[in-house]
């Protein structure tokens, strides 16, 4: 009968925990906080990008994103993109969990950054990362838009765009 009101018992009461001493000082360690910023959001399959325009408008789309190293998060584009015009003027942008159009999950906090343009190498790694977590979809729309730009007869104007995730 003893071992059958132990049960009964709601478990906060079975056990006593000691209570912790409230600080007045919080420390803390910046980059482990943006390094855990970016791992968060680089978890998700779509992520709404917010861009400024000169006058501060926001302007939403959904982006592939990769988690990169040190608080960095990244995802390809083409460089004529009007994302890719807006994060030269203005580099502030803002990323959040979404569906793939680009709506905002509930639940999920706002992370703000900084964003740059990058060619070359960089651009490289990003697109190994993003082909390696998103597979066949990313070699189809990169097989489309080689296709396209093929019947257009455009260049490859393809970079990456690397966010630094604030504190």
């Amino acid at each position: 009968m003893k071992a059958m009101m132990f049960f009964l018992v709601p478990f906060s009461h079975r056990c006593s925990q000691p209570k912790l001493a409230k600080s007045s000082t919080r420390i803390v360690n910046t980059e482990y906080n943006a390094e855990r910023k970016a791992l968060s959001i680089g978890e998700n399959t779509y992520v709404s990008l917010t861009t400024f325009t000169k006058d501060g408008r926001k302007k939403n789309c959904p982006v592939w994103i990769v988690v990169l190293k040190e608080g960095k998060v990244g995802f390809t584009t083409e460089s004529t993109s009007w994302k890719a015009k807006r994060i030269m003027k203005t580099p502030s942008v803002e990323l959040v969990a979404s569906n793939s159009r680009g709506e905002p999950l509930d639940g999920h906090n706002i992370v703000k950054g900084t964003a740059e343009l990058v060619f070359g190498d960089e651009f490289q790694t990003i697109q190994k990362k993003v082909k390696k977590k998103y597979g066949i979809q990313f070699t189809l729309i990169v097989g489309f838009g080689r296709m396209t730009r093929f019947i257009r007869r455009k260049e490859n104007s393809s970079c990456g765009v690397v966010i630094t995730v604030a504190d």
